[in-house]
This record gives structure tokens, C-alpha cells and sequence, in this order.
């Protein structure tokens, strides 16, 4: 899926999981291993768990390769 983009809403614990859902698919994709899809996934995971903790709100851009 190369230069496919996707935004996120992160508002909420449900987004964290789309996001995360999102990521491994567009990283599998890509052409990561499945390995490094879940290593993606838990760093988008990270990301959005921050924004929900800290932030309260924001949005993760994804973008193949």
C-alpha cells in the first residue's frame, strides 16, 4: 500500500485500537514482517496512549511506504 496516508481522530481508548488496527495494516502492507508490524503497532499504540493520557485529543497520520 504504498502511499496510502490515513489520519486517526485520537480521542479515546477505542482510538487507540483503530489506530493501532490501522498501523499493522498499512505496515504489513508495506512489506514489514509480522514481527515488525507488531513492533509498529505498539509504538502507534505508545503514541496514542500518550495523546489520551496527556494531551486529551489529538490525531495520528499514518503513511505507507
Amino acid at each position: 500500500m504504498p502511499d496510502e496516508e490515513s489520519r486517526v481522530a485520537i480521542n479515546s481508548d477505542q482510538d487507540i485500537v483503530l489506530a493501532r488496527q490501522k498501523g499493522r495494516t498499512l505496515a504489513a502492507g508495506s512489506g514489514f514482517s509480522s514481527v515488525d508490524a507488531t513492533l509498529i503497532a505498539t509504538a502507534i499504540s505508545e503514541l496514542a496512549r500518550n495523546i489520551v493520557t496527556y494531551a486529551k485529543r489529538g490525531e495520528i497520520t499514518l503513511a505507507g511506504l
